[in-house]
Order: C-alpha cells, then sequence, then structure tokens
C-alpha cells in the first residue's frame, strides 16, 4: 500500500468506525470495518490504516473515513523501520 505508513503502538487500540469503511492490515491479516463495526489491535501488532471506501471490501481508496480510537494512556508510537519509539502527545 504506497503512501501508507506501516507502524506499532505499544498499547492495545479498540478502533470504532464512524464513517466510511477503513481498511485494517494487522500483521498478516487484512479485512474492512464499515461504520457502527470495530477492530481491535493488539499492543505491539505491525499494522496499517487507511479509508477504503465504498461497501466494506470494495477497496475504493482515497474515500474519506472516521474513527473513534480507544486505548490506555501513555502510548508510544513506531513508524516501522525507524527504529524511534515517539510518545503521542495526545495519549499522555
Amino acid at each position: 500500500m504506497p503512501g501508507v505508513l506501516e507502524f506499532t503502538v505499544d498499547r492495545e487500540q479498540v478502533w470504532t468506525v464512524t464513517s466510511g469503511v477503513l481498511e485494517f492490515t494487522v500483521g498478516e491479516r487484512t479485512g474492512t470495518a464499515a461504520a457502527g463495526q470495530a477492530v481491535t489491535v493488539p499492543a505491539g501488532a505491525v499494522r496499517r490504516i487507511r479509508a477504503a471506501g465504498g461497501a466494506a471490501g470494495a477497496g475504493d481508496a482515497g474515500t474519506e473515513a472516521e474513527a473513534l480510537v480507544a486505548m490506555a494512556c501513555g502510548a508510544t508510537v513506531e513508524v516501522a523501520g525507524s527504529g524511534e519509539r515517539v510518545r503521542l502527545p495526545w495519549a499522555e
């Protein structure tokens, strides 16, 4: 997926899609979630998340989507290959 960052977060996250469709790649598994659906991403799992658009599974890249993400405070994130962990300022 060109232009989509691969990253890890050291906390479990629950992504609840509030509009549109998101495509989640967690480890080697890829799937979609539409508005009203939720996806749990384990702590430390490599992930890529992008707006997928259309009906679940349509893969119409570039369409907007929104989600509410819940996780414990104090998280750090690492962009794959960077070797640098950064504390998320809003997660403190």
